[in-house]
């Protein structure tokens, strides 16, 4: 049995990147994928089972959620006790907190634990800083009988307590040699031409200077046929509300039509209809995996703010792949 525990679009378009790649190995594994209210993909899955929580609950609600999903994640690892895999993207989240650092709970089950890709945090030293989320994840835990540790370096990447580190960019993933495992994602092979454009919102304190800049770069290129998409980010719907209909003001402002994508599918999941031939965004994961994915076919711009500090390791990877950053 191999647990993934999703939290984000992202990471749950990965995980089904993992279980292709698994079950190549062993047309007989099973899988369970534990996700925060994320669109999963029922088509051709039979051998995937699914357990939903609801990310939006309240205190008393992600109390009994939790205390039903430890229940049945124990169940199942115990049926399952000579042949479990579980995969988390990082100790961050309230789950996978509980399965990294919860000994009794590794001791009794002896089950492996894996870290999988999440995005550019996995090539340096990320660091998370202690927010207001992070007390709620508290006050659950002590109710459900343990305590979730909050690390400002959400990924241990050399702790033992991990197998492996499965990534699609082993060069650049941090980790021991020996522990990471190369995944890549699969390529589509397609070819878009040289028509719409599309732009990525985010969580960033410069979002309109770089709306601005975007649209006046895309106007200087824009034909008739061509289309603006936009996206927003899946946290607009959540917790960074404030920043949902920036874009939409500013389009209306400016008397421009655009079209709107779900904010709750990963990127990677609509790039073939969209059909870009140019992405602008702010600083994201998604941009690396666009790369990885499509290669040369897409041109991605990322705009940084003048004053933000981006790791070298990030710098020299998206250089390697040909993302263009400008300083706005």
């Amino acid at each position: 049995m191999n647990i993934f525990i999703c939290q984000t679009p992202f990471q749950l378009f990965y995980a089904y990147e993992l279980i292709n790649y698994l079950t190549k190995r062993s047309e007989n594994k099973r899988f369970l994928i534990i996700h925060s209210s994320l669109k999963v993909n029922t088509k051709n899955t039979k051998n995937i089972d699914y357990i939903r929580v609801d990310n939006t609950a309240k205190l008393v609600k992600s109390f009994f959620q939790l205390k039903k999903v430890i229940g049945a994640l124990k169940e199942i690892v115990k049926e399952n006790q000579s042949d479990v895999s579980i995969f988390i993207p990082h100790i961050g989240g309230l789950l996978a907190n509980y399965i990294y650092f919860n000994n009794k709970f590794r001791k009794t089950f002896k089950c492996e634990v894996n870290f999988f890709y999440e995005g550019v945090l996995y090539f340096y030293d990320y660091k998370e800083r202690f927010k207001k989320y992070h007390f709620k994840r508290i006050a659950i835990s002590l109710f459900l009988g343990f305590l979730y540790r909050y690390k400002e370096t959400i990924l241990p990447y050399e702790s033992d307590k991990i197998s492996y580190i499965y990534t699609p960019l082993r060069k650049f993933t941090k980790g021991k040699e020996r522990k990471k495992i190369e995944v890549q994602f699969n390529n589509s092979g397609s070819s878009f031409g040289k028509e719409n454009f599309l732009i990525l919102g985010g969580p960033v304190s410069y979002l309109k200077e770089f709306y601005n800049a975007s649209i006046q770069e895309i106007t200087t290129m824009k034909k008739e046929n061509n289309i603006i998409y936009y996206k927003g980010h899946a946290s607009f719907n959540t917790h960074n509300p404030y920043y949902k209909e920036v874009f939409s003001e500013y389009m209306k402002e400016l008397d421009l039509g655009y079209e709107e994508l779900d904010s709750n599918m990963p990127i990677e999941l609509l790039i073939e209809k969209v059909k870009p031939f140019k992405i602008f965004s702010y600083y994201s994961s998604a941009l690396l995996n666009i790369k990885l994915i499509y290669k040369d076919e897409i041109d991605v711009v990322c705009y940084l703010n003048s004053k933000e500090e981006v790791s070298s390791n990030i710098l020299d990877v998206f250089e390697h792949y040909d993302i263009d950053i400008i300083r706005i």
